[in-house]
């Protein structure tokens, strides 16, 4: 259930297959509605994503709690990721049945972070997760005109896991001398 102003436009993705790529256990057919205030459909959408993602722009009446109902087609089940944007939410993602890796990765895909993360959680299994971050901030000293934190104080604040920035050894391979071939 989100809180929503009034005379306001959302725009609602619910990624699958289409979009997250992966194996079998995510989901292939996405379906998406919105339920105003009053219990009545207000909207609902099936394909209007990428592939089989749903997708949906939609400018709220009244102000007050709207239900969104994330479902897959059918009897289709598997983990999703839900965004949702506009003016009063700011970009808010929502992730269901996702691992803390994945959830990392798609905050890299989406360009909020744009440095190498690895997983040190030792947190296995799926989670949902709701994250809701200016998508103005790209880095953590960065400020924001629209009152809400950078994605790395949201991820802190709002789920309880730190990014921290370390220094790691990589493999590398030095090459110190090279000659031109010899003719056989």
């Amino acid at each position: 259930m989100l809180s929503l102003a009034s005379n306001t436009t959302y725009i609602l993705n619910m990624l699958g297959l289409s979009s997250l790529g992966g194996n079998v256990s995510v989901l292939e057919d996405p379906l998406l509605k919105v339920i105003g205030p009053s219990g009545t459909l207000v909207s609902t959408n099936d394909d209007g994503g990428v592939g089989l993602d749903a997708s949906l722009t939609f400018t709220t009446g009244a102000a007050g709690d709207y239900t969104i109902q994330l479902t897959g087609v059918g009897s289709m089940t598997g983990t999703y990721r839900f965004q949702a944007e506009g003016t009063a939410i700011g970009n808010t993602t929502y992730a269901g049945g996702m691992t803390i890796a994945g959830l990392l990765s798609a905050l890299r895909l989406d360009g909020m972070i744009r440095e190498p993360i690895e997983d040190h959680t030792g947190l296995e299994g799926f989670y949902s997760f709701k994250l809701t971050f200016s998508d103005q901030t790209f880095d953590a000293q960065a400020t924001n005109s629209d009152n809400l934190p950078s994605v790395f104080t949201a991820l802190q604040e709002q789920l309880g896991l730190k990014l921290e920035r370390t220094t790691v050894r990589s493999p590398s391979v030095v090459i110190d001398h090279i000659e031109r071939p010899t003719p056989n």
